[in-house]
């Protein structure tokens, strides 16, 4: 039995903010917070890569903060170099239950390890940036937030 395709959600359903316009990039940086104000039970971000440096990596990291202060690593992306294609890359990131036990653990600010997600029952706040390190090159990306 042949399966059936997962038909779009209604437009009205997605909510896309840009955490970081698509732009070129050629030193590293972070972006300025960006307050989801949306109800959600899903948010994904994604880092859209258009054009890649000719030398040098390109990291991204997406980071949430509680208090405005401090931030927390949630996602370093794989780390992108010049002879890879461009790409986009997602971390997908659900609202935690109300039933779930407590957690605790040590925030970091920029030592999540690439390609990694923190891992735990983390609560997911409403505020978050895209930071960026480029080690050479010029990058032309973008940072998104789809809350679903």
């Amino acid at each position: 039995m042949p399966v059936a395709a997962v038909p779009e959600p209604p437009a009205e359903s997605v909510e896309s903010v840009a955490l970081i316009l698509s732009t070129t990039r050629t030193a590293s940086g972070e972006g300025s917070a960006v307050l989801l104000a949306a109800r959600f039970a899903t948010v994904v971000f994604e880092v859209v890569v258009s054009s890649l440096g000719i030398t040098g990596n390109l990291d991204v990291i997406v980071q949430q903060s509680l208090d405005g202060t401090n931030w927390e690593d949630l996602a370093h992306f794989a780390t992108l170099g010049p002879a890879g294609p461009t790409q986009v890359q997602s971390a997908t990131f659900p609202r935690r239950e109300r039933d779930a036990g407590p957690e605790l653990h040590t925030w970091s600010d920029g030592t999540l390890a690439a390609g990694t997600v923190v891992s735990g029952a983390r609560a997911i706040g409403r505020r978050f940036r895209a930071r960026w390190s480029i080690s050479g090159g010029s990058w032309v990306f973008q940072v998104l937030a789809h809350v679903l």
